[in-house]
Order: structure tokens, then C-alpha cells, then sequence
């Protein structure tokens, strides 16, 4: 942001601000890209976390499948996927998380995001504040 020197005309002062739009606009974007890749990493490390702690037998094999992807969406984005394409077992993730008749739940995603939320409101704020300094 630029502020360009006061100006009198007719004994009234005018104050010219100049707001280079593109320029913060990108900033902002990029800031937000940052803040949401940087939150569905820590998605991904907390539920690996979350489940290999809680897991009555951890074999890894849920917390290998919790996987981290760049969207292929016109907007872009990040995606957080348990339990990839071509799994045969690929609803196992849903029931760990939610339960079943014979199963008790084990919530491990919910709570990753949870976690996620504050840590990228900080963030958000932070890359925010670099900005507008």
C-alpha cells in the first residue's frame, strides 16, 4: 500500500491512497494455499498418530492408507483420503472411525481435523499479518 502526499486544492486536503489490488490478492491467495496445504498435512499426521496410539493391535496398515493429495478440482485444494483406490478392504476405514454393530468406534479423522482447525486459524493469522505489515 502506497500513500501518496496530501494535496490541497480549494483549502480542502485530499488524501490519495493507492491499494495495488492484484498484488495483495495474489498474497492473500497464496497465503491461504499455504495455511490449507500446511492444515491437511497435519490432518494426515495426527490421524496416523491418533490411530496407531488407540489401535488395540496397531498393524500400520490404516495409518500407511491415510493419505495426503493435491485435488484435481478446477480451484484446486488438498484432499485427505484413509484408504486408497484399488483397496480391497476399502470401507475398513469408515468403520474404524464410526464403528460398527460389532466393532467400537476408534475416531481418528474427527479429531485430526479438530486439531487442525486452531493450528490453522494461527497460521492464517500469522501469513496474514506478513502481508498487511
Amino acid at each position: 500500500m502506497t500513500i501518496a502526499k496530501s494535496k490541497y486544492l480549494q483549502r480542502k486536503q485530499i488524501v490519495r491512497i493507492e491499494w495495488d489490488d492484484i498484488k495483495y490478492l495474489k498474497a492473500f491467495e497464496q497465503a491461504v494455499d499455504k495455511v490449507l496445504e500446511k492444515g491437511a498435512k497435519g490432518v494426515v499426521d495426527d490421524a496416523r498418530k491418533i490411530i496407531t496410539s488407540k489401535a488395540k493391535h496397531p498393524t500400520g496398515t490404516l495409518a500407511r492408507q491415510i493419505e495426503f493429495k493435491v485435488s484435481q478440482f478446477k480451484d484446486g485444494g488438498y484432499i485427505v483420503e484413509a484408504q486408497g483406490p484399488g483397496n480391497y478392504q476399502k470401507y475398513y476405514a469408515i468403520f474404524v472411525e464410526l464403528g460398527t454393530s460389532k466393532m467400537k468406534a476408534i475416531p481418528y479423522l474427527r479429531p485430526a481435523i479438530k486439531r487442525a482447525k486452531f493450528r490453522m486459524r494461527k497460521l492464517m493469522e500469522n501469513e496474514i499479518g506478513l502481508i498487511i505489515k
